[in-house]
């Protein structure tokens, strides 16, 4: 039996929380995922372009079929050095991507809420 690998996307300047994030995934997926990992939102959307144009460019549907066939997952900072987590996930249509997306920070702004 083969079995397709856990693919994920982790969109995070912070490389020692990537690293965690690794170690947890590779415990509980017994090694059969694949991760990539951008540091900036510059180089997630040369990566989306890369992909393809309609991943970056094309109409909705056409981007949710072409995400969902790279990831399983998608991990977003809230706070990048060139920009916000949650307006590049509006901006380029992840919320309409077939896939799960998780937006995270650590940032100062949000500690202590419930």
């Amino acid at each position: 039996m083969v079995t397709t690998p856990f693919r994920v996307l982790i969109i995070d300047d912070d490389v020692s929380f990537v690293k965690v994030l690794q170690l947890r995934f590779a415990g509980f997926l017994w090694g059969r995922f694949s991760l990539l990992h951008l540091q900036n939102l510059t180089d997630a959307r040369q990566h989306l372009k890369n992909i393809g144009p309609s991943a970056f460019a094309g109409k909705v549907a056409e981007r949710a079929k072409v995400i969902a066939d790279e990831f399983d997952l998608v991990i977003l900072d809230e706070h990048l050095p060139d920009g916000e987590g949650l307006i590049f996930y509006r901006k380029v249509g992840l919320v309409n991507w077939q896939c799960f997306v998780s937006a995270l920070t650590h940032h100062q702004k949000f500690r202590g809420r419930p």
